[in-house]
This record gives C-alpha cells, structure tokens and sequence, in this order.
C-alpha cells in the first residue's frame, strides 16, 4: 500500500556497514537530517564481520566479480583484490580501493579484465525501527577519474531477499569513453524515493552493478560515497489508489495507469525481476506476453512506485 505525502515521521534505521570507527554506520533519528555514511576513515585495508579501523563491515557489504573470488556477506577478506589501500587515482591493479578524491574518500573500484567487468557492489540495510516504513529516500554519488579511453556502467537495482533485484534504469551511469588530458575526480549526485513496505527488522539490498560499456584498452577509476538513506512513515487520509490508479487489473491485454502525477516513463519487469520493456506512455500493451504475474515501476519526479499486474485469458 502506497500513502502520498502529507506528514512525515523519520525513524531509526541501522545499517550494519562499518564500525563507527570508520563512519559508516547509519543511524537515522532525524526527520531533517538524514545521515550520511562518508567513508571518512574508509582505508581499504579489507572486509571483515569484525572489522578494525579502515576496514568495512562484511555483515552489511558484499562485493562480486573480484579475481580473488565473491565476498558474501559475513566472509574475511583482508587481502589482495578486497584491500587495494588508499589512491588518488591512476591505478592499474584490479580489486577495491579508498579513492582520495580531494573532497573526500569513496568505496573505490579499479576495473581489469578480470575484476569487476561484471562486478557488483551490495549493501544491506536494516529497518531496526519499531514501526514498519513504506518509504526510503536514497542519495548518493558516483565518482569518475577519466584517465583511460573506456567507458564502463555502474547500474542500480534493489531487492527484499538479495534473490530477485528489481533494476532503476533512471539511474544508470556511464564514464567517459575519451580520457581526460589532466583527469580529475567528478562526481554525479543520484537520488530514488523508493514507496513500497519494508517491515520491522526485515532487509533491503542495494547493489551497483559494473561493467563495460564501450571502447578499449584500460579502465577509468569509479567509487561511490556519500549515501544517504531516509527511511520514513507517510501517512495521509487519501490513499494512493485514488491519486495512481491501473486497469483492468487483471488484464487480457493493455492495462492503462492515470495518476494525476506526471509519469516519465513506466519499466516492465516478470515475476523473477528480469527487466522486460520501458514504456513512456501510460497505456501499456502486455498482447506479447505470456499469461502471469508481473511487475511495473512507475518513475514520476525521481519516485518509484511499484505495482502488481496480474495477465489471463
């Protein structure tokens, strides 16, 4: 169930992510202010569930695509590809870095053929509230050093199990293809309300997921940092069924939303999270598609609302 905004009540979420020794524990108790982990102390000395100062807690990060093998949650690695160190650029050793990027350090991460291209980057976050929330604000930057002609991805997407990931096309990023003369770290500010219900101690899981994308040769320095995470209650007297309606739900064919919101654009996923089609209007045509459970994200003004369709004969 999905409310629109008309009081909002921030609460307390936790995320496992580092000890506060490193600044990035997540703690928010502030309807004004959400906070924000900075990777302040962040040295890339590893990942562990019992981390020391500099390292990140592998309780709540996961990182995939690494040569030295996955690290899932609550696994040690404190060496080689998960412990790169500190840099301010123009690397070549694959693997995880704390990138200085002159204003501040960031989850970093040098690409080679055999790390990262595919690779993901997971965070888990906890709602540790006593209420359940039906909204998340999420911000956060994506950082470039453009030293190398290739353009690589970093796309985001999110998941209630770490199983089935439900992908933000609205937000995908891609580096330069043609390196900078004298390259310097540039940043761009990403930000998604997510509306959906996440229940007392239950997760969410969010991932960001490199590639390549274009041209040859060596890979361009990426990082992430600055994410912010404003978990809140909104409660309204008017539902949001009556201000984003979809029907026929179930439908034999087109189904057809009307929200008095204005829609950007309308993303087609299965039931197992595989991104089917983009649509732009709001008439979406499902004839081609097979009898079953779908879901539909709805971007309008940087929020996301998920919805249910349900096709049949």
């Amino acid at each position: 169930m999905y409310f629109p905004h008309l009081r909002r009540w921030a609460l307390i979420i936790t995320i496992i992510g580092t000890t506060n020794i490193t600044k990035a524990q997540l703690i928010l108790n502030s309807v004004s202010t959400p906070e924000t982990i900075s990777f302040i102390d962040f040295n890339a000395t590893g990942f562990s569930p019992n981390p020391i100062q500099g390292q990140l807690n592998s309780n709540t990060w996961s990182i995939n695509g690494l040569s030295d093998g996955d690290l899932d949650f609550s696994f040690l690695g404190t060496t080689g590809d998960y412990a790169r160190g500190i840099s301010g650029g123009g690397v070549t050793t694959g693997g995880v870095y704390s990138f200085n990027t002159g204003t501040s350090n960031v989850l970093g991460v040098q690409s080679i053929g055999s790390d990262m291209t595919p690779g993901e980057v997971i965070l888990k976050v906890e709602n540790g509230s006593s209420t359940e929330l039906n909204s998340l604000n999420i911000t956060y930057k994506l950082w470039e050093y453009n030293d190398q002609d290739r353009s690589n991805s970093i796309s985001f997407s999110y998941s209630i199990d770490n199983q089935t990931y439900i992908s933000v096309p609205s937000l995908d990023f891609l580096s330069n293809e043609l390196g900078d003369g004298s390259p310097t770290w540039d940043s761009t500010e990403f930000t998604i309300t997510l509306l959906s219900n996440f229940p007392i101690g239950d997760y969410i899981y969010l991932k960001w997921s490199f590639d390549d994308n274009n041209g040859t040769g060596s890979r361009d320095e990426l990082g992430i940092g600055d994410i912010s995470i404003l978990g809140e209650i909104i409660t309204s007297q008017i539902s949001i069924p009556t201000k984003m309606n979809i029907f026929p739900n179930p439908t034999r064919g087109s189904v057809t939303v009307s929200s008095e919101y204005y829609i950007n654009s309308i993303d087609l996923f299965n039931e197992k999270g595989t991104f089917l089609n983009r649509f732009y209007g709001v008439i979406l045509d499902l004839n081609k598609y097979e009898n079953g459970l779908y879901f539909i994200t709805i971007n309008a003004n940087n929020t996301q609302v998920i919805k249910r369709i349900v096709k049949m004969d």
